[in-house]
């Protein structure tokens, strides 16, 4: 997880080091436990992303380990268990809601490709406008 976060933060130091109030959000996701060392690095790069203004958001599948997940956000809202992945589809909702009313300080709208309304959005079609 650790070295998604450093991509992450490469990408987001070049866009912060030209536009300092450039939005920036990070999303992850976990199937399983974070050894202490991978815990302990995501726990820093977590911070730095932070640091240049970045939203952290976590995703935990099945068998994570949700306190481990409360270590790297800032906020409990910010993080989402569930325990299987055909669960995930529901999370989609409220944590594109969610994100991007903090990312954007605005109102979420929901523009739905192929579905017929928005309480059966599919990962795949829904594309999120704010």
């Amino acid at each position: 997880m650790q070295e998604g976060f450093k991509k992450a933060n490469e990408q987001i130091e070049r866009v912060y080091s030209k536009n300092s109030s450039a939005s920036s959000l990070i999303i992850t996701l976990t199937t399983g436990p974070l050894l202490p060392t991978t815990l302990r690095e995501t726990k820093s790069e977590a911070d730095k992303a932070r640091d240049m203004g970045a939203k952290v958001y976590c995703l935990g599948v099945k068998d994570y380990k949700k306190d481990q997940l409360h270590d790297i956000v800032e906020r409990k809202d910010q993080m989402y268990g569930i325990d299987e992945f055909k669960s995930l589809e529901k999370l989609v909702t409220s944590l594109v809601e969610n994100s991007c009313m903090e990312v954007m300080a605005g109102d979420t709208y929901f523009l739905c490709l192929g579905g017929k309304s928005q309480s059966h959005i599919s990962i795949q079609k829904c594309v999120s406008v704010c």
